[in-house]
Protein backbone atom coordinates (compact mmCIF):
# COMPACT_ATOMS: atom_id res chain seq x y z
CA UNK A 1 0.00 0.00 0.00
CA UNK A 2 2.17 2.93 -1.21
CA UNK A 3 -0.68 5.35 -0.30
CA UNK A 4 -2.07 7.25 2.90
CA UNK A 5 -4.83 4.35 4.42
CA UNK A 6 -8.04 5.95 6.31
CA UNK A 7 -7.41 4.21 10.12
CA UNK A 8 -10.66 4.74 12.26
CA UNK A 9 -9.01 5.62 15.58
CA UNK A 10 -10.04 5.96 19.17
CA UNK A 11 -8.79 8.69 21.67
CA UNK A 12 -9.50 7.59 25.27
CA UNK A 13 -8.05 11.19 26.00
CA UNK A 14 -10.60 13.59 24.56
CA UNK A 15 -7.94 16.45 24.03
CA UNK A 16 -5.90 14.07 22.02
CA UNK A 17 -3.15 15.71 23.85
CA UNK A 18 -0.45 13.74 25.47
CA UNK A 19 0.33 16.51 27.95
CA UNK A 20 -3.54 16.32 29.44
CA UNK A 21 -3.06 12.55 30.09
CA UNK A 22 -3.44 11.44 33.56
CA UNK A 23 -0.87 12.52 36.96
CA UNK A 24 1.70 10.03 37.37
CA UNK A 25 3.74 9.34 40.38
CA UNK A 26 7.71 9.78 39.90
CA UNK A 27 10.05 7.47 41.09
CA UNK A 28 11.70 11.00 42.41
CA UNK A 29 8.70 11.05 45.52
CA UNK A 30 10.44 7.67 46.85
CA UNK A 31 13.67 9.38 46.54
CA UNK A 32 12.35 12.35 48.90
CA UNK A 33 11.21 10.37 51.44
CA UNK A 34 14.16 8.41 51.60
CA UNK A 35 15.61 11.40 53.40
CA UNK A 36 13.08 10.50 56.49
CA UNK A 37 14.56 8.18 58.86
CA UNK A 38 14.28 4.10 58.05
CA UNK A 39 11.55 3.67 60.34
CA UNK A 40 9.37 6.57 59.22
CA UNK A 41 6.23 5.66 57.79
CA UNK A 42 6.52 8.43 55.11
CA UNK A 43 9.55 5.97 53.53
CA UNK A 44 7.90 2.68 54.03
CA UNK A 45 4.60 3.47 52.72
CA UNK A 46 4.21 4.61 48.85
CA UNK A 47 0.65 4.97 49.81
CA UNK A 48 1.10 7.03 52.62
CA UNK A 49 -0.38 10.91 53.18
CA UNK A 50 3.27 12.06 53.22
CA UNK A 51 4.16 10.40 49.96
CA UNK A 52 1.21 12.07 48.77
CA UNK A 53 2.16 15.33 49.60
CA UNK A 54 5.56 15.09 47.82
CA UNK A 55 4.57 13.39 44.91
CA UNK A 56 3.34 16.41 43.22
CA UNK A 57 6.90 18.30 43.62
CA UNK A 58 8.93 15.02 42.63
CA UNK A 59 6.76 14.91 39.33
CA UNK A 60 7.93 18.54 38.79
CA UNK A 61 11.60 18.05 39.47
CA UNK A 62 11.16 15.18 37.06
CA UNK A 63 9.88 17.43 34.50
CA UNK A 64 11.98 19.66 34.84
CA UNK A 65 14.95 16.74 34.84
CA UNK A 66 13.79 15.52 31.34
CA UNK A 67 13.77 19.33 29.78
CA UNK A 68 17.21 19.51 31.12
CA UNK A 69 18.07 16.32 29.67
CA UNK A 70 16.83 17.23 26.03
CA UNK A 71 18.15 21.33 25.99
CA UNK A 72 21.48 19.49 26.75
CA UNK A 73 21.24 16.85 23.99
CA UNK A 74 20.21 19.78 22.07
CA UNK A 75 23.62 20.98 22.37
CA UNK A 76 25.90 18.38 20.56
CA UNK A 77 25.07 17.08 16.45
CA UNK A 78 25.38 13.53 17.86
CA UNK A 79 22.51 13.52 20.31
CA UNK A 80 20.33 16.17 18.95
CA UNK A 81 16.55 14.43 18.20
CA UNK A 82 16.15 13.84 14.22
CA UNK A 83 12.58 13.29 13.90
CA UNK A 84 11.67 17.07 14.92
CA UNK A 85 9.49 18.66 12.51
CA UNK A 86 11.15 20.10 9.38
CA UNK A 87 8.74 20.78 7.40
CA UNK A 88 5.17 22.89 7.94
CA UNK A 89 2.73 23.82 5.12
CA UNK A 90 0.85 27.00 4.97
CA UNK A 91 -1.57 28.75 3.02
CA UNK A 92 -3.37 32.36 2.82
CA UNK A 93 -6.52 33.00 4.68
CA UNK A 94 -9.27 34.10 1.54
CA UNK A 95 -10.13 37.60 2.08
CA UNK A 96 -13.57 36.77 2.53
CA UNK A 97 -13.45 35.24 5.78
CA UNK A 98 -13.45 38.18 8.46
CA UNK A 99 -12.19 37.53 12.25
CA UNK A 100 -14.08 40.73 13.21
CA UNK A 101 -17.24 38.85 12.23
CA UNK A 102 -16.12 35.50 13.40
CA UNK A 103 -13.08 34.45 15.13
CA UNK A 104 -13.29 31.40 14.46
CA UNK A 105 -12.09 29.32 11.29
CA UNK A 106 -12.72 25.61 10.19
CA UNK A 107 -10.76 23.81 7.78
CA UNK A 108 -11.99 20.50 5.97
CA UNK A 109 -10.17 18.18 3.06
CA UNK A 110 -10.51 14.95 1.50
CA UNK A 111 -6.81 13.94 0.26
CA UNK A 112 -7.53 11.31 -1.93
CA UNK A 113 -4.56 9.33 0.08
CA UNK A 114 -7.04 9.01 2.48
CA UNK A 115 -8.21 5.95 0.87
CA UNK A 116 -7.39 4.68 -2.46
CA UNK A 117 -7.42 6.85 -5.84
CA UNK A 118 -11.46 6.48 -6.55
CA UNK A 119 -12.46 4.74 -3.90
CA UNK A 120 -14.89 6.98 -1.68
CA UNK A 121 -14.52 7.65 2.04
CA UNK A 122 -15.64 5.20 4.52
CA UNK A 123 -19.27 6.59 5.96
CA UNK A 124 -18.18 7.17 10.22
CA UNK A 125 -21.42 6.13 12.08
CA UNK A 126 -23.60 9.19 13.01
CA UNK A 127 -21.59 11.07 9.99
CA UNK A 128 -23.75 13.78 7.65
CA UNK A 129 -24.39 11.87 4.43
CA UNK A 130 -23.45 15.19 3.09
CA UNK A 131 -19.42 15.18 4.14
CA UNK A 132 -18.88 12.14 5.03
CA UNK A 133 -16.48 12.07 1.84
CA UNK A 134 -14.16 14.73 3.71
CA UNK A 135 -12.63 14.81 6.94
CA UNK A 136 -12.59 18.37 9.39
CA UNK A 137 -8.63 19.67 10.40
CA UNK A 138 -8.51 19.78 13.80
CA UNK A 139 -7.40 23.40 15.52
CA UNK A 140 -4.58 23.85 17.90
CA UNK A 141 -4.17 27.25 19.45
CA UNK A 142 -0.71 26.32 20.76
CA UNK A 143 2.46 26.50 18.90
CA UNK A 144 4.36 23.82 21.35
CA UNK A 145 0.85 21.31 21.15
CA UNK A 146 1.08 21.91 17.79
CA UNK A 147 4.56 20.49 17.18
CA UNK A 148 4.96 18.01 20.04
CA UNK A 149 1.83 17.12 21.88
CA UNK A 150 -0.58 16.20 19.85
CA UNK A 151 -1.81 12.69 19.06
CA UNK A 152 -1.39 10.87 14.99
CA UNK A 153 -4.79 11.66 13.30
CA UNK A 154 -4.13 8.96 10.33
CA UNK A 155 -1.30 6.28 9.22
CA UNK A 156 0.36 6.17 5.95
CA UNK A 157 1.45 2.22 4.79
CA UNK A 158 4.11 1.66 2.94
CA UNK A 159 5.15 -1.74 1.02
CA UNK A 160 6.95 -4.24 2.92
CA UNK A 161 10.43 -5.15 2.29
CA UNK A 162 11.96 -8.58 3.10
CA UNK A 163 13.01 -8.96 6.98
CA UNK A 164 16.82 -9.80 7.60
CA UNK A 165 18.86 -8.95 10.72
CA UNK A 166 21.26 -6.76 8.90
CA UNK A 167 18.36 -4.55 7.41
CA UNK A 168 17.12 -3.95 10.59
CA UNK A 169 20.62 -3.16 12.39
CA UNK A 170 21.16 -0.64 9.19
CA UNK A 171 17.80 0.73 9.88
CA UNK A 172 18.32 1.33 13.84
CA UNK A 173 15.36 -1.27 14.96
CA UNK A 174 15.66 -3.99 16.71
CA UNK A 175 12.79 -7.29 17.10
CA UNK A 176 13.52 -9.80 19.80
CA UNK A 177 12.13 -13.14 19.51
CA UNK A 178 10.10 -12.67 22.87
CA UNK A 179 9.02 -9.09 23.42
CA UNK A 180 10.54 -8.65 27.01
CA UNK A 181 13.21 -7.00 29.08
CA UNK A 182 12.50 -4.04 27.25
CA UNK A 183 14.21 -1.21 28.85
CA UNK A 184 12.58 2.01 30.29
CA UNK A 185 14.59 4.83 29.52
CA UNK A 186 11.84 7.20 31.36
CA UNK A 187 11.44 5.28 35.29
CA UNK A 188 13.27 3.72 37.58
CA UNK A 189 12.66 1.90 40.53
CA UNK A 190 13.66 3.62 44.24
CA UNK A 191 13.52 1.28 47.32
CA UNK A 192 14.06 2.32 50.95
CA UNK A 193 17.49 1.62 51.14
CA UNK A 194 18.32 4.27 48.27
CA UNK A 195 19.09 1.83 45.67
CA UNK A 196 17.79 2.94 42.39
CA UNK A 197 17.18 0.03 39.87
CA UNK A 198 16.66 0.17 35.99
CA UNK A 199 13.42 -1.21 35.25
CA UNK A 200 12.59 -3.47 32.24
CA UNK A 201 8.85 -4.20 30.77
CA UNK A 202 7.20 -7.58 29.84
CA UNK A 203 3.93 -9.29 29.59
CA UNK A 204 2.61 -12.06 31.23
CA UNK A 205 1.98 -14.16 28.67
CA UNK A 206 0.60 -14.74 25.59
CA UNK A 207 -3.35 -14.46 26.48
CA UNK A 208 -2.69 -11.66 28.88
CA UNK A 209 -4.18 -8.09 29.14
CA UNK A 210 -1.08 -7.51 32.29
CA UNK A 211 2.06 -5.47 31.79
CA UNK A 212 5.04 -6.37 34.14
CA UNK A 213 7.45 -3.82 35.62
CA UNK A 214 10.47 -5.84 36.43
CA UNK A 215 13.97 -5.54 37.98
CA UNK A 216 16.01 -5.34 34.49
CA UNK A 217 18.58 -7.71 36.29
CA UNK A 218 16.97 -9.89 38.79
CA UNK A 219 13.60 -10.17 36.81
CA UNK A 220 11.70 -9.49 40.03
CA UNK A 221 8.58 -7.71 39.52
CA UNK A 222 7.58 -4.43 40.86
CA UNK A 223 4.55 -4.04 39.69
CA UNK A 224 1.68 -4.77 37.10
CA UNK A 225 -0.47 -2.92 35.08
CA UNK A 226 -3.51 -3.76 32.21
CA UNK A 227 -3.30 -2.75 28.94
CA UNK A 228 -6.71 -0.46 28.66
CA UNK A 229 -6.42 -0.30 25.15
CA UNK A 230 -7.12 -2.97 22.67
CA UNK A 231 -6.01 -6.61 22.55
CA UNK A 232 -3.68 -8.82 23.92
CA UNK A 233 -0.21 -6.70 24.28
CA UNK A 234 2.11 -8.95 21.44
CA UNK A 235 5.33 -6.80 20.53
CA UNK A 236 5.79 -3.26 21.90
CA UNK A 237 8.67 -0.50 22.53
CA UNK A 238 8.97 2.63 23.71
CA UNK A 239 9.44 6.07 22.16
CA UNK A 240 9.09 9.70 23.33
CA UNK A 241 7.89 8.99 26.64
CA UNK A 242 5.29 6.87 25.00
CA UNK A 243 4.33 2.88 24.47
CA UNK A 244 3.68 1.91 21.20
CA UNK A 245 2.26 -1.42 21.17
CA UNK A 246 0.41 -4.41 18.86
CA UNK A 247 -2.52 -5.69 20.38
CA UNK A 248 -4.67 -9.39 19.33
CA UNK A 249 -8.16 -8.66 19.27
CA UNK A 250 -9.32 -12.90 18.66
CA UNK A 251 -13.03 -12.92 18.12
CA UNK A 252 -13.24 -11.54 15.52
CA UNK A 253 -9.80 -11.64 14.40
CA UNK A 254 -8.12 -8.06 14.71
CA UNK A 255 -4.55 -6.35 15.26
CA UNK A 256 -4.80 -3.04 16.71
CA UNK A 257 -1.41 -0.44 17.19
CA UNK A 258 -1.67 1.08 20.27
CA UNK A 259 -0.15 4.43 21.90
CA UNK A 260 -0.61 4.58 25.98
CA UNK A 261 1.13 6.69 28.73
CA UNK A 262 3.59 4.30 30.62
CA UNK A 263 2.87 6.32 33.27
CA UNK A 264 -0.68 5.64 35.16
CA UNK A 265 -2.14 7.25 37.74
CA UNK A 266 -0.74 6.36 41.56
CA UNK A 267 -2.30 2.88 42.08
CA UNK A 268 -3.78 2.85 38.47
CA UNK A 269 -4.88 -0.52 37.61
CA UNK A 270 -4.91 0.51 33.60
CA UNK A 271 -2.45 2.60 31.37
CA UNK A 272 -4.00 5.31 29.98
CA UNK A 273 -4.56 4.24 26.51
CA UNK A 274 -4.41 7.48 23.56
CA UNK A 275 -4.95 6.64 20.60
CA UNK A 276 -5.71 3.06 18.85
CA UNK A 277 -5.24 2.22 15.05
CA UNK A 278 -6.75 -0.58 13.65
CA UNK A 279 -3.93 -2.44 11.33
CA UNK A 280 -5.53 -6.10 10.62
CA UNK A 281 -5.22 -4.91 6.48
CA UNK A 282 -1.81 -3.64 7.24
CA UNK A 283 -0.44 -7.03 7.12
CA UNK A 284 -1.82 -9.67 4.28
CA UNK A 285 -2.89 -13.31 3.77
CA UNK A 286 -2.88 -13.93 7.48
CA UNK A 287 0.45 -13.25 8.83
CA UNK A 288 0.10 -11.52 11.89
CA UNK A 289 2.32 -8.74 12.95
CA UNK A 290 4.18 -9.62 15.77
CA UNK A 291 7.15 -6.71 16.50
CA UNK A 292 7.13 -3.11 16.22
CA UNK A 293 10.00 -0.62 17.20
CA UNK A 294 10.87 3.19 15.92
CA UNK A 295 13.68 4.49 14.07
CA UNK A 296 15.59 7.63 15.28
CA UNK A 297 13.55 9.60 12.45
CA UNK A 298 9.99 8.58 13.87
CA UNK A 299 9.28 5.55 11.23
CA UNK A 300 7.78 2.90 12.73
CA UNK A 301 8.71 -0.82 11.61
CA UNK A 302 6.10 -3.75 11.63
CA UNK A 303 7.58 -7.32 11.71
CA UNK A 304 5.24 -10.11 11.31
CA UNK A 305 4.65 -13.04 13.07
CA UNK A 306 7.41 -15.34 10.73
CA UNK A 307 10.17 -12.74 10.71
CA UNK A 308 10.03 -12.63 6.74
CA UNK A 309 8.21 -8.89 5.93
CA UNK A 310 9.02 -5.68 7.52
CA UNK A 311 6.66 -3.23 6.79
CA UNK A 312 7.07 0.82 7.52
CA UNK A 313 4.44 3.13 8.53
CA UNK A 314 4.11 6.69 9.30
CA UNK A 315 2.19 8.57 11.52
CA UNK A 316 -0.35 11.61 10.37
CA UNK A 317 -1.05 14.78 12.15
CA UNK A 318 -4.14 16.51 10.62
CA UNK A 319 -4.03 19.83 12.53
CA UNK A 320 -4.03 23.49 11.62
CA UNK A 321 -2.55 26.67 13.60
CA UNK A 322 -3.84 30.12 12.34
CA UNK A 323 -1.89 33.27 12.42
CA UNK A 324 -4.48 35.87 12.68
CA UNK A 325 -1.98 38.85 12.17
CA UNK A 326 -0.80 37.87 9.01
CA UNK A 327 -3.79 35.97 7.52
CA UNK A 328 -2.11 32.64 7.51
CA UNK A 329 -2.79 28.96 8.12
CA UNK A 330 -0.43 26.48 8.78
CA UNK A 331 -1.09 22.65 8.58
CA UNK A 332 1.24 19.90 9.53
CA UNK A 333 0.10 17.91 6.20
CA UNK A 334 0.46 18.66 2.78
CA UNK A 335 -2.97 19.08 1.54
CA UNK A 336 -2.09 20.61 -1.73
CA UNK A 337 -3.10 17.89 -4.06
CA UNK A 338 -7.19 17.97 -2.39
CA UNK A 339 -6.72 21.52 -1.30
CA UNK A 340 -8.51 22.82 1.95
CA UNK A 341 -11.74 24.37 2.04
CA UNK A 342 -12.00 27.08 5.27
CA UNK A 343 -14.91 28.63 6.17
CA UNK A 344 -16.40 30.48 9.50
CA UNK A 345 -16.92 28.17 12.30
Amino acid sequence: MAYPEYFQIEYTNPSGNLAASGYYRSYITQKMANGYPIWDAIRQDRGSVGQQFLSPFSRISNDISDKLTNTLSEKFIGLAPIDEIDVIYRMKIPSSISFLANPDIECWTAPSGATPSGYPFPELTGSNPDTYNSFQVSEVNDLEDFYYNMLPTRLKSYNSEPYSDPRATDIGVSFPVRPSGIYDITSKYVDVWKREHDLAWAHADEISYEFLKQDAVTAETHESILAGGSGYPKGFCFYRDKLYWIGHVQSPSGYFLNVSNPRPAPAGEYLDSLVVFDISDVIPNGIPPSGIDIDGEGHIWILDEDRQSLYSLDFMYDYFLVEKEDRYIYFREDYSDPGVFVKPA
